[in-house]
C-alpha cells in the first residue's frame, strides 16, 4: 500500500498492459482514477466496463489473436500512436495560465467515474437488486404447495435434458441486409430450428454479435433475443433485430438455451446449442 500511495503521487497517465483475458480485476487502475489519473489500458479487467472516450485511453478494441506475439506488436502499435496523437498533444495543451484544461476536464471524468461508479455502495445494491432478491422470490416460488414448483422444474430439466441432443438449426440468415451499413442501422436476422418433442416455450433463441477479431472470435459481445414467429412442418421460425450501434468488422452467431414457459432462462442444467 505504500509503495502505491508513491506511484500514485508520481505519475500523470496510468498505463495497464496485461494480455486479454488476464487482467483479474484492475483495482489499482480504480485507485489511480480515484485520485484523478486518468487511465490507458487494454479492454480488459474493470477498464472493459469503465471506458469512455472522456475518462481515458483504449489501446484497441477488446480483440485476441491466436499468435501472441501478433497481438503485442498490434497493442504496442496501438499503445505508441495513443501517446503520441492523443495523451501527449493533450497534456502539452496549455491554456491562459498554463493550465492543461482538456487534460484536468479528463481527471475530473476520471474521478467521478472511479467514486460513483466502481464502489462497493453500488456493487451490493446491484447484486441485491438483481440477484440476491430475484433469487429469493424463486425459491419461495418453488416452495408453494408444498414443493409442488421445485417438482415440476426438476421433471421439465430432466425432459428438456433427454431431448436436447436432437436440436438442431437448420438455418440462420439476415434478412433483406444492404451492402452497405451504418450506424443506426439494425439487421434483421430469421433462426429456423428443428427441436424435437420440444415447444418454443422450452426454448430462448439468441443472437449473440459482436466485434469479429483476427481469429474470428466475437469480442465485447451483445446478444438479443429473436421471437418466436411460427411452426411450419416441424420447423420453429423465430425472427429479430441486430442494432448496429458503432462503425467497425462485426459479426453474429445463434445459440439456444433452454427456456422454462413460467421461470424463464434456465442455465443451471449447463445446456447450450451453438449455429455451426
Amino acid at each position: 500500500m505504500d509503495m502505491a500511495r508513491h506511484m500514485v503521487h508520481g505519475v500523470d497517465v496510468w498505463l495497464n498492459t496485461p494480455r486479454i483475458p488476464m487482467e483479474a480485476s484492475g483495482t489499482s487502475g480504480m485507485k489511480a482514477a480515484m485520485n484523478g489519473i486518468p487511465h490507458c489500458s487494454v479492454l480488459d479487467g474493470w477498464w472493459a466496463e469503465g471506458y469512455r472516450p472522456d475518462r481515458g485511453w483504449a489501446i484497441g478494441n477488446g480483440e485476441t489473436y491466436k499468435d501472441s506475439a501478433v497481438q503485442d506488436r498490434i497493442e504496442a502499435k496501438a499503445l505508441y500512436d495513443l501517446l503520441e496523437n492523443m495523451i501527449a498533444p493533450l497534456f502539452h495543451d496549455r491554456g491562459n495560465g498554463g493550465i492543461p484544461t482538456g487534460w484536468t476536464a479528463m481527471m475530473k471524468q476520471s474521478m467521478y467515474m472511479a467514486l460513483s461508479e466502481f464502489n462497493t455502495n453500488r456493487m451490493v445494491a446491484e447484486y441485491t437488486d438483481n440477484y440476491y432478491m430475484p433469487a429469493l422470490s424463486f425459491a419461495r416460488s418453488l416452495g408453494v404447495d408444498n414443493m409442488e414448483g421445485a417438482r415440476e422444474l426438476a421433471n421439465w430439466k430432466e425432459a428438456v435434458r433427454e431431448k436436447w441432443q436432437g436440436i438442431t438449426i437448420a438455418g440462420v440468415e439476415p434478412l433483406e441486409m444492404s451492402d452497405t451499413l451504418t450506424v443506426g442501422d439494425s439487421i434483421e436476422v430469421s433462426a429456423i430450428l428443428r427441436a424435437p418433442g420440444l415447444s418454443a416455450e422450452d426454448l430462448s433463441v439468441e443472437a449473440q454479435f459482436g466485434e469479429a477479431s483476427g481469429d474470428d472470435w466475437l469480442s465485447r459481445r451483445t446478444s438479443t433475443v429473436l421471437k418466436f414467429s411460427r411452426e411450419e412442418d416441424g420447423m420453429l421460425l423465430f425472427n429479430g433485430s441486430i442494432p448496429c450501434t458503432e462503425a467497425g468488422r462485426f459479426g453474429f452467431t445463434v445459440r439456444v438455451l433452454p427456456a422454462h414457459p413460467k421461470y424463464g432462462r434456465v442455465v443451471e442444467p449447463g445446456l447450450v446449442h451453438w449455429w455451426e
